[in-house]
């Protein structure tokens, strides 16, 4: 619900809300429309979305941050501005073990000798 808030010395203040899922980037998207083009369904908005999770009539299982999420993860192309924020940078693979020089090389074994041939009686 929105509320308008007062200052006695200037009047009413614009309309302010709380931050939906916590960002403005979510904030941008709430009234985002979701539509199922393949069955011409109105599916409501991010927002719409998010409040009915968290409705009985939607289980009512889902607190307001697993909402947003799950909403997130429904809908990316619409409301993935209301899901979890993606890791800044992909960490960094661990350095790697500094080579080792690799011993001389050795020459090949000799061949293998054969024991004299018998002598003839």
């Amino acid at each position: 619900a929105r509320r308008a808030f007062s200052d006695p010395r200037t009047g009413p203040s614009s309309m302010q809300t709380p931050l939906l899922c916590g960002s403005a980037a979510c904030d941008a998207v709430r009234d985002t429309r979701l539509v199922d083009k393949a069955l011409y369904l109105d599916l409501g908005t991010c927002g719409e979305r998010i409040i009915f999770l968290q409705s009985r009539l939607g289980s009512g299982r889902f607190e307001r941050r697993a909402a947003c999420d799950k909403v997130a993860l429904d809908f990316p192309g619409e409301c993935s501005q209301c899901g979890p924020e993606p890791p800044s940078s992909p960490p960094s693979p661990p350095p790697s073990p500094p080579s080792l020089p690799l011993p001389p090389s050795l020459p090949p074994p000799p061949p293998p000798s054969l024991p004299p041939p018998p002598s003839p009686p």
